[in-house]
């Protein structure tokens, strides 16, 4: 028998005694097979001092797990209730089998405190997650006991976002309104569930103020620059048997208008935040021999305003009006380049036919000339167009008739577009098709119930993007046409101001948002499809 055969018949002999052993003592090479994946989470066994302990006066709480954990993100999911003025040291960072809180604050006497870790703690291995631990303990000879619950829901979304709070304030002798800026609530709960249901617990009877809040900074107090807040105006009396809701909303700012930015040799940005409608601006030094023009920025709350012919002085001095607002602005001036036209399409390609084809430009739209301007279908045919200029946000409109399943070409020879510094195109091609009509569904909605007009009916896609709207001052259906194939919601807003527009509240002024209402379900539209519903608002 040579080498090989030999080592070959051996090694046979030593898996035919190993398999009476062990049937996968001789498997093939490769990893084995595991059994099914943990999914339990980890169990708390044991902590130091008691859960619920009463007389408590330890500067350090340890909690025992029955497997290694990790705390995924504690300082933005732990929540304590009442909030410590110093932040507590959390340990370990790693995996461990335990916890460690170290208290750096002096508790307050007979108070009940609440540790709510959140979603924070998960075993080691499969990240399975105890959601909402708390640990309550009390600094006197009880543990309070009452609770407020409720649900809390956007004034504008169809949902509300993730990571929400609610908070309430005690109503005492120092109680301001200010609190919810400058101070942490006494006690803070987690929006816990799908519903948008909260439920703080252990509270001792008392007069609050209930708060909800986005709280970007989970810094615990109100940021009207970057938080939403939900309120009742109202204070509420625990113990009550009674579910709440708060709406959020984000306040629109108190107008501020920032220092002028120089953009260019006859731009200036003027960048402000809050209500701005009517704000005036207008250059007073120099005085004369320059003409000014007022633009609003399409992306940001920033107004720009256009200075020809060049300007050459050492600084300008600008007033601006809003309202009862009056404010005067020096800006150095600089020696920099004029700006140049760039004009763009607004959209291309595939068009609906409820849009109109325009121009953009990052400066103002002085002029066109439509004997330079060539619209063609695909037949070649040369279709008539009119046109129209949007000043306040340098666009340019050019409506004409679509057919459907059309393809268009667009033709801009060099000067058709004048803008306001005396910069001309050069040539511009544009190409954009329409589909058949038959693609689209037309959906009638008819709302019920109205308590006052006006409305604005919108008509919204179910990832929240508005697809259309209309503004009605009296009963009578309104026809969304052109709807692509996909599932919509209907929005309903009551307009109380007259204003066109939604308005959210305002916490000190104790306004509430105006009312938003969808329907419950989604409504499904496929390529021509013809309905009508009916949307009943609450009565």
């Amino acid at each position: 028998m040579n080498m090989p055969a030999f080592f070959k018949a051996f090694l046979i002999l030593i898996c035919a005694g190993l398999l009476t052993l062990s049937p996968a003592s001789c498997a093939k090479k490769g990893s084995p097979e595991g059994g099914p994946r943990d999914t339990i989470p980890p169990v708390v066994v044991r902590t130091v001092p008691e859960n619920y302990s009463v007389n408590f006066d330890a500067k350090e709480i340890r909690i025992y797990f029955d497997e290694y954990v990790r705390l995924n993100n504690a300082s933005r999911q732990m929540i304590v209730s009442p909030p410590f003025d110093n932040p507590p040291d959390i340990s370990p960072l790693g995996a461990a089998k335990f916890i460690k809180i170290k208290i750096n604050d002096t508790l307050k006497p007979n108070t009940t405190y609440a540790i709510n870790f959140g979603k924070s703690i998960a075993d080691n291995n499969e990240n399975n997650e105890y959601p909402y631990y708390r640990y309550v303990f009390s600094t006197g000879s009880y543990i309070d006991s009452l609770s407020v619950s409720g649900r809390v829901k956007d004034a504008f979304l169809r949902e509300p976002e993730k990571e929400l709070t609610v908070m309430l304030y005690q109503i005492d002798s120092t109680y301001t309104d200010s609190v919810v800026f400058l101070e942490k609530p006494y006690y803070i709960a987690s929006v816990t569930d799908s519903t948008s249901g909260f439920s703080l617990e252990n509270l001792k009877a008392g007069r609050y103020l209930l708060t909800a809040m986005k709280d970007s900074n989970f810094n615990y107090t109100f940021e009207p620059g970057q938080d939403k807040i939900g309120y009742l105006e109202e204070f509420i009396e625990v113990p009550a048997d009674t579910t709440y809701e708060l709406t959020l909303f984000k306040e629109v700012l108190e107008y501020n208008l920032e220092r002028p930015v120089q953009v260019s040799g006859g731009q200036v940005l003027f960048g402000y935040r809050g209500e701005a409608d009517s704000l005036r601006i207008s250059m007073v030094e120099p005085a004369t021999g320059f003409e000014t023009l007022q633009t609003k920025d399409r992306e940001r709350d920033s107004l720009r305003l256009w200075i020809r012919p060049k300007v050459k002085a050492d600084s300008l001095v600008f007033h601006a009006y809003n309202q009862t607002y009056f404010d005067t602005l020096v800006l150095r001036w600089r020696d920099f380049n004029m700006d140049t036209l760039n004009v763009r399409a607004e959209k291309s390609g595939r068009m609906e036919f409820d849009q109109t084809f325009a121009l953009v430009s990052d400066t103002p739209i002085d002029s066109v000339l439509t004997e330079r301007i060539k619209i063609t279908n695909k037949d070649s045919m040369q279709i008539p167009f009119d046109y129209s200029i949007d000043s306040l946000y340098s666009r340019v409109e050019f409506p004409f008739d679509y057919g459907e399943s059309q393809t268009y070409n667009i033709e801009m020879l060099p000067g058709a577009i004048t803008d306001y510094f005396g910069n001309k195109n050069d040539t511009l091609s544009f190409r954009i098709g329409t589909q058949n009509y038959s693609d689209f569904g037309t959906l009638t909605v008819n709302v019920a119930n109205a308590k006052s007009y006006p409305l604005i009916v919108d008509l919204v896609k179910s990832n929240g993007e508005l697809d259309d709207s209309y503004y009605i001052t009296e009963a009578k259906p309104v026809k969304f046409q052109y709807i692509a194939p996909g599932e919509y919601y209907i929005r309903v807003i009551y307009d109380l101001n007259g204003n066109g527009r939604w308005d959210p509240g305002n916490f000190l002024d104790k306004t509430q948002a105006e009312p938003v209402f969808y329907t419950e379900g989604a409504e499904e539209m496929n390529s021509n499809w013809v309905r009508e519903v009916t949307f009943r608002l609450p009565e």
